[in-house]
């Protein structure tokens, strides 16, 4: 699900320590999912290497890169596509992220890190007759690979809403079986409510306004007032996914997302 358009690419921050990860650069969290698939053969043919890291990760899985956000078939894990931009770059990481309902990343599954999405970053801008950088693409296939047979029991939410709905939706978005309230305020932070059918609240919860990393000067993760900008519902399992973001500025860097499974 596509998340707003801003000028760059949100970084992920996870408020809980995963428990369980593989051994992969620390620095990674994401990727620009791959949505425009026809990128791929075009790229790898004029250049002998993918210009972008998208272009990589449909390679990967052999055309087929998974349609995220996705549900375990017992309710209790979520996979989703956590992202990382390098910069004011088109160049991001790509991870699919594990999350159970306490917050916590159980899995953290890598195929394109940060620091191969840096080099190829640089790649793009290689002087005229050099050749193109070397690319891992059996490692990256491995790495698609367990992601593919990692999610073999896991299904799509039923219902999906994105950041444009959220916003004509007036702090009330209707679900079918339940209604999702929410109310931001520039000092109290993101409320947010789940209400069932018969009006009972099913979760509640308040996310707080954070503060930027840095306040004497620019650069740094971003903070400021929360904003609901993806909800994922499913009535058979009775799960929500919310997506949550602290919009950043010119003067710093990093847009922290927040994810919460209820």
């Amino acid at each position: 699900m596509p998340s707003p358009a801003v000028a760059r690419r949100p970084a992920v921050a996870f408020d809980a320590t995963p428990a369980m990860a593989p051994a992969t650069d620390a620095r990674t969290s994401a990727i620009e999912r791959p949505d425009d698939a026809m990128l791929a053969g075009d790229a790898l043919a004029d250049r002998g290497v993918a210009s972008l890291p998208a272009d990589l990760v449909v390679e990967a899985f052999r055309g087929h890169p998974p349609v995220l956000s996705m549900l375990s078939i017992d309710g209790k894990l979520a996979a989703m596509d956590v992202s990382r931009g390098l910069g004011l770059s088109s160049f991001s990481t790509y991870e699919v992220a594990f999350l159970d309902s306490t917050g916590t990343v159980r899995e953290r599954i890598t195929v394109v890190d940060h620091a191969l999405a840096a080099a190829l970053a640089a790649d793009d801008n290689r002087a005229e007759g050099t050749p193109p950088r070397t690319v891992p693409r059996q490692r990256l296939a491995k790495a698609a690979a367990t992601i593919t047979q990692r999610l073999a029991t896991f299904t799509p939410f039923a219902k999906a809403l994105d950041f444009g709905a959220i916003e004509h939706a007036s702090g009330k978005l209707e679900l079918g079986a339940a209604m999702l309230a929410f109310h931001a305020d520039e000092n109290t932070g993101l409320e947010l409510r789940l209400v069932g059918s018969n009006g009972t609240a099913m979760r509640s919860e308040r996310v707080p306004v954070r503060p930027r990393q840095f306040t004497d000067r620019d650069g740094g993760r971003c903070g400021g007032q929360p904003k609901l900008i993806g909800v994922w519902w499913d009535p058979a399992r009775h799960r929500a996914l919310l997506q949550i973001n602290f919009p950043g500025h010119d003067s710093c860097e990093d847009e922290p997302l927040l994810w919460l499974l209820w």
